[in-house]
Order: structure tokens, then sequence, then C-alpha cells
């Protein structure tokens, strides 16, 4: 570990594999006084350039390199779409969270409406 940037520091806490919470978890331990760190496998990603709303761009944040078990008899895993790099499987969604429209809370009512034969004035 000679090579390795923080190889001489020392940390109360470590969390392996952050996913979407271990970085919420490792603020929340750091505003306690502890010492963290988090270890995440592949990039940092800039939201603002790296995430598109494409499938087609998306496969490239997806974990996709062989993985592999431990232990005498190591199973090979292959690829899966779960996300690669600091935010762990909530990536492969690219973090798009679909905002509701005032109209979409009417839905159910107008459909109500139109099964039963009412036709609002206003919609």
């Amino acid at each position: 570990m000679k090579d390795r940037r923080f190889a001489d520091q020392e940390a109360d806490v470590a969390i392996v594999d952050l996913g979407a919470a271990g970085g919420v978890l490792l603020r929340d331990l750091a505003k306690a006084g502890l010492d963290v760190v988090g270890i995440e496998a592949g990039p940092f990603w800039d939201s603002a350039k790296d995430f598109a709303s494409d499938e087609l761009h998306a496969r490239t944040l997806a974990w996709n390199d062989t993985r592999l078990s431990t232990g005498p008899d190591a199973l090979q895993y292959g690829s899966n779409n779960s996300g690669r790099g600091v935010g762990g499987g909530a990536v492969h969604f690219t973090g798009v969270f679909c905002r509701f429209h005032p109209s979409d809370f009417k839905v159910r009512t107008l459909m109500l409406w139109l099964k039963i034969g009412l036709f609002p004035m206003k919609i």
C-alpha cells in the first residue's frame, strides 16, 4: 500500500460498497466525530455530463466487468445491470425521478368520470 494516497491514515469506520445510502451514513458518522472512509469500485460520476436520459447510454454506467466470488470454489458471476462507481446500484437508473404534474393527480378522477359518463366542464 505504499503507493496509496491515504495508506498511512487510519479510520474509525470504513464502508465498502456505499450504494445509495452509504454516503449519507458516512456523513452522519463524520458529523458525530468519527474518522470515516468510503470505498467504492469504479469512477465518481459527474451527473451534469455522465448521465443521459437514454437507455443505450445508461449501459456505460453499468457494472459490465466480470465479477468473481471469493473462497476455494470461486464463482464467475459475469455482468449485470447494477451501477458501478460512487452510488452503486442507484446509478443504474441514472437518478431519474419523474416529477408529477398537477394533471397527474386528476387522472383517477377523470377516468372515473369518463367511466360513469360524467364530463366535467373544467379539466
